[in-house]
């Protein structure tokens, strides 16, 4: 008889896990038991308990399919990942699975994976010097999730790695990588005595004095500027989409979704820059009426 134990997860919550002998294997004559781990509530985990003991009294075993390969399993899950979130967000997704993770699990037998081979993973990722190390694991873990559900292995072991902490990583406390007033007074110098369209002075103009991110800058249309509140309304965002198409969509998250305030001179230099656009798109053909 199985016991449904609690227990505090890395987070401190309380969770509720089980683990349950299923019998004999009759192949290999070792015993066979199974833990599922992760349940909210303890009646969650008696739901889940009482279905497996039912499918073992009725069915027997559990047989594992052991020909499965990762990179199948991937497939399965990413059609299905597909239909939960934006064409930017899977496209990249595919794009870490495609030049990272498959490289290293996509041969691999999806019941033999283990802790071990988790662990050496994301090592290596984090000795290559990659940013998203530990965001690589967490696809990992959740393909070998979707394996679970389908019942093709009992435990993940993507989930019990230990993950490298980045001593030296600088992204977020580096100053350096941030001009003072003098040196962006600089910057824009050298921008004013570009020969060039002032297209690009008046881009960083407005990243510097508005705080917007790049992505958003660049699908901005005219209609989205308030030249009498000086105000932008910042409402949706420009990304990649698959094979690397440009996609123009709604913000992440719904505090993207803003308001911008600018300043007088910012306002002057764009109301100066659509009057050059005019002129720059006319001289190409184009009419700067639609």
């Amino acid at each position: 008889m199985a016991t449904i134990k609690k227990y505090q997860d890395k987070d401190g919550n309380t969770r509720y896990q089980f683990q349950i002998y299923l019998g004999t294997d009759p192949l290999t004559g070792k015993k066979k038991t199974t833990r599922r781990r992760g349940f909210k509530t303890k009646k969650e985990a008696q739901i889940v308990l009482s279905r497996l003991e039912l499918d073992v009294y009725n069915h027997g075993l559990p047989t594992k399919n052991d020909n499965s390969v990762f990179s199948d399993i991937y497939q399965l899950w990413f059609t299905q990942y597909q239909h939960t979130v934006k064409e930017s967000t899977w496209a990249t997704t595919k794009r870490m699975f495609r030049l990272h993770i498959l490289p290293v699990f996509g041969e691999y037998r999806i019941a033999q994976i283990t802790i071990k081979d988790c662990q050496k993973a994301i090592n290596q990722w984090f000795n290559e010097g990659l940013a998203k190390y530990h965001t690589l694991m967490n696809y990992v873990a959740k393909v070998l999730d979707y394996a679970i559900n389908i019942d093709l292995i009992s435990e993940n072991p993507a989930k019990r790695v230990i993950v490298p902490v980045n001593k030296n990583d600088r992204s977020r406390k580096n100053l350096e990588n941030y001009f003072d007033k003098s040196e962006l007074q600089h910057f824009f110098e050298c921008l004013n005595d570009d020969d060039n369209t002032p297209q690009a002075s008046v881009f960083f103009r407005l990243a510097a004095f508005s705080g917007m991110r790049k992505s958003e800058m660049l699908c901005l249309e005219w209609s989205d500027i308030d030249f009498v509140h000086h105000t932008i309304s910042v409402n949706k965002t420009q990304s990649r989409g698959d094979m690397a198409r440009l996609l123009v969509q709604t913000p992440k998250t719904a505090r993207s979704n803003r308001t911008v305030f600018i300043d007088p001179k910012t306002v002057r230099i764009l109301q100066r820059w659509q009057l050059d656009q005019k002129k720059y798109l006319i001289r190409f053909g184009f009419n700067v009426n639609h």
